[in-house]
């Protein structure tokens, strides 16, 4: 774990520590129910903005991981205490297990399939 001035660290950790900092928000307003913080949340583009090395995509499925498990009900442990969305724009998703894939709705944007007509 790194100590110090977040200025002083790179844009991967900054988006990540800023990724996860929110993520902590969510999930403590919708299990707890307890705050007026909103329940949605857009996380744009996490694996162009933390690094495209080997680490960095690790982290960045990690991130994905914890997120389906843990925030978007996946494994369903927490009672909820009112609705929520989540919205991930992501160019790539990383490999993640096919438990989780089975349980992310995704919209896939092209050319061809674009989200504005």
């Amino acid at each position: 774990m790194r100590a110090g001035n977040l200025t002083k660290v790179g844009h991967g950790v900054r988006c990540a520590i800023n990724v996860v900092y929110r993520m902590a928000f969510l999930r403590y307003a919708l299990v707890t129910g307890a705050t007026d913080l909103p329940s949605f949340l857009v996380i744009d583009s996490p694996r162009k903005n933390v690094g495209y090395g080997e680490d960095d995509q690790e982290l960045v499925g990690r991130l994905y991981t914890y997120f389906l498990d843990h925030i978007a009900g996946v494994r369903g442990g927490a009672s909820r205490t009112r609705p929520h969305q989540i919205i991930i724009v992501d160019n790539d998703l990383p490999q993640l297990p096919k438990r989780l894939l089975d349980q992310m709705h995704t919209i896939e944007l092209t050319r061809d399939n674009p989200l504005v007509l």
